[in-house]
């Protein structure tokens, strides 16, 4: 939802790799294949909305969690099987999982500053002193710090936060809060200060991760980009 500002939300509904085959499987083999089984999903339907609904128009890849997993062989399929649709790419927003640079680094870069386009971001979201062996296991992850859209190490203090949103519950959304959480990137992963505000600590990962609130922390801040990221990518069409 958080990009439905900007865009029409094409989700592709696929076979998902469940959480056991992932983390806990008979063999590596078995994750491999239940991972491949679910990008062929992501991938057919990625080329039916090229197909049948794009019509031409410039679009965004974005992603969380085990959709990383999968964006980032779509991006590569992207820029290696039709090349000509690539170039309509804004950006990709590759949320909440291990992105190595030197996996895009030959077809994409990595975006450095708010209104940087034809490139991606990523991030992983932990708290203070946390422990992030979880993510540095599959690679060495990309971070871009979603309050300066740069990929530094400043850390930006939760002033500059413009509203996150809490889990609450299946019912209700509570208004976004301002100013709960700063953060800063380091060796890869976000530092962020633990947000005060309630419904914060409801999802929260071993060692201070923050993997389900890496959209929520940020969501204000995520809206805002994806307005000026886009028109700065139309102001370059012209």
């Amino acid at each position: 939802a958080v990009y439905n500002g900007v865009a029409r939300v094409f989700a592709p509904r696929y076979r998902q790799a469940s959480q056991g085959a992932q983390v806990n499987p008979l063999s590596l083999n078995d994750r491999e294949q239940a991972l491949a089984l679910a990008f062929s999903d992501v991938r057919r339907a990625f080329e039916y909305f090229l197909d049948q609904y794009n019509d031409g128009r410039p679009f965004l890849i974005t992603s969380h969690s085990q959709g990383t997993t999968h964006a980032i062989p779509l991006l590569q399929y992207l820029f290696q099987e039709r090349p000509k649709d690539a170039r309509r790419l804004v950006a990709g927003y590759l949320i909440g999982n291990t992105v190595d640079e030197k996996w895009l680094s030959h077809l994409l870069p990595v975006c450095q500053t708010g209104t940087d386009t034809g490139c991606y971001l990523s991030w992983n979201a932990i708290a203070e002193g946390g422990d992030d062996s979880h993510w540095k296991s599959k690679g060495h992850p990309v971070c871009v710090n979603p309050l300066s859209w740069r990929q530094d190490n400043t850390a930006v203090p939760k002033s500059e936060n413009m509203g996150s949103l809490p889990i609450t519950g299946p019912y209700f959304l509570d208004a976004p809060h301002k100013a709960q959480t700063g953060a800063r990137c380091e060796d890869g992963i976000l530092w962020i200060t633990a947000p005060q505000a309630r419904g914060y600590s409801m999802a929260l990962f071993p060692g201070g991760g923050y993997h389900a609130y890496d959209y929520n922390l940020f969501w204000m801040n995520i809206r805002e980009n994806l307005r000026e990221r886009t028109r700065a990518y139309f102001q370059q069409q012209r």
